[in-house]
C-alpha cells in the first residue's frame, strides 16, 4: 500500500467492447505522456485491449496483462476480466514477479450484446472496488451501451447512477467540462416529459452545492459564481411564458445565497452559456440533459469530459457514446478520451477526498 500511496494510479474501463471504447483508449495512450508516478490499469475482458492496440498500430510489447487477483486476492471474483498495465509499472507496483503475458488479441467486436453488457458492468464494478480499497485514485470509463448493460443484468440507466450505487455516495452530479464551459446537469437520463416533475428546490440545491464544492476544491476557485438556467423561453418573460422561474428557481437561488453561495439567474439558456464562456460565470447548472449537453457539444466537440461530482474518488469519461457504427474500423476520434485521462490525472494528484 505504501507504493500505491506514492503513485497516481488510474483505473480505465474499456466500456462496451463492441464500441469505440477500446480503440479510443489505445489511441489515447499512444498520444499521451503521463507524469512520472502516474500508472493506468486498463480493465476489460481478456484480449480486448490487445486487439485495440493492434488495430491502431501500437505495440503490445510495452504492456503486460494479469488477472485481477494478482492485484489483490479480494478480486478473485473478477476472473473473466484482465488488468493490463504498462510493463514498466509492474515492478514499481510490486507486481514484478508476476508471470504476465503480453496483452493478447481477440475478435472483441464480435462479442454478443448481452456478454458485452456484462463485461462492461463488471469492469465498472472492479474499478469502483479498486477505488474503494484505496488501490486507485481515479477512474476513467469508456462508453457503455445502456441496452447491452440491461441485457447483461444491470438495471442502471447509465454510468452515473451505477457509480453512485456502487460507491454508496449520498448524491452525485454530472458535470461536463470542455473549453471554457463547466456545466452541471440537474436531471440526467430521464424522458423529457418527466423533467418538470423531477425538479425541486432540494434537487437543485443539491446540484448547486456539489458544483460549488467542486469548483472550490477541484478547480481552486475561491469564490465560485454559478449560473442557473431558466426553464422557459426568456426566463418566463415575467410570468407570460410560465411561472416556474418565480415559483421554483428564484426561491432556490435565494436559499443558495442564504447558504453563502453565489448563484445568478435564472438566466435564459440562449445567453447563460455565452456568459460562462466570457468568464462571467465559473459554471452553469442546467435543468435537463440536452439543455446542458448541446452547448458543450457545440463548444467543445471531441474535447468534452464528463466529471462525476460527489463520489469518494475522481471519475471522468469521454462525452460521447459507443458509436457502434464505426467501431473497430480505426475511425474513432480519441480527443475526448485524451482529455478525460488528462483531467483524471490532474485531479487524482490532488489530496485524497
Amino acid at each position: 500500500m505504501d507504493t500505491l500511496e506514492k503513485n497516481t494510479i488510474i483505473a480505465v474501463t474499456l466500456g462496451d467492447v463492441r464500441g469505440v471504447g477500446p480503440e479510443v483508449t489505445a489511441k489515447a495512450f499512444a498520444a499521451l505522456e503521463f507524469e512520472e508516478g502516474t500508472t493506468p490499469i486498463v480493465i476489460g475482458p481478456r484480449g480486448a485491449f490487445g486487439r485495440a492496440l493492434e488495430l491502431v498500430g501500437s505495440s503490445c510489447s510495452g504492456w503486460r496483462t494479469a488477472g485481477p487477483a494478482s492485484l489483490s486476492e479480494d478480486l478473485s471474483e473478477f476472473g473473466e476480466l484482465e488488468a493490463v498495465l504498462p510493463a514498466a509499472s509492474m515492478e514499481v507496483l510490486g507486481l514484478g514477479k508476476i508471470s504476465a503475458p503480453e496483452a493478447g488479441s481477440g475478435e472483441s467486436e464480435a462479442v454478443p450484446e448481452k456478454s458485452a453488457g456484462r463485461y462492461a458492468g463488471r469492469a465498472v464494478e472492479l474499478a469502483v472496488k479498486l477505488a474503494m480499497m484505496g488501490m486507485v485514485r481515479g477512474v476513467v470509463t469508456a462508453p457503455l451501451d445502456k441496452r447491452a448493460l440491461n441485457l447483461g443484468g444491470y438495471t442502471y440507466p447509465g454510468h452515473t447512477e451505477m457509480l453512485k450505487a456502487l460507491s454508496g455516495a449520498r448524491s452525485v452530479a454530472m458535470m461536463l467540462v470542455g473549453g471554457a464551459l463547466r456545466v452541471t446537469i440537474a436531471t440526467t437520463h430521464i424522458p423529457f416529459h418527466r423533467v418538470l416533475s423531477e425538479l425541486s428546490t432540494d434537487l437543485l440545491l443539491d446540484k448547486i452545492r456539489l458544483t460549488n464544492e467542486a469548483l472550490t476544491r477541484l478547480f481552486s476557485i475561491r469564490k465560485p459564481v454559478i449560473g442557473l438556467c431558466a426553464l422557459n423561453p426568456h426566463a418566463g418573460e415575467g410570468g407570460m411564458v410560465g411561472d416556474d422561474e418565480a415559483r421554483l428557481l428564484e426561491p432556490t437561488i435565494a436559499q443558495a445565497a442564504a447558504e453563502g453561495m453565489t448563484v445568478h439567474g435564472p438566466m435564459p439558456s440562449d445567453t447563460i452559456f455565452n456568459a460562462c464562456m466570457a468568464g462571467e460565470l465559473d459554471a452553469v447548472v442546467a435543468l435537463y440533459h440536452d439543455q446542458g449537453m448541446i452547448p458543450i457539444k457545440v463548444h467543445a466537440f471531441g474535447k468534452g469530459v464528463n466529471l462525476t461530482l460527489g463520489l469518494p474518488f475522481i471519475r471522468t469519461s469521454p462525452d460521447h457514446g459507443t458509436a457502434l457504427d464505426i467501431a473497430w474500423q480505426g475511425k474513432a476520434n480519441a480527443g475526448s478520451m485524451i482529455e478525460a485521462l488528462t483531467l483524471a490525472e490532474k485531479l487524482s494528484s490532488l489530496p485524497r477526498l
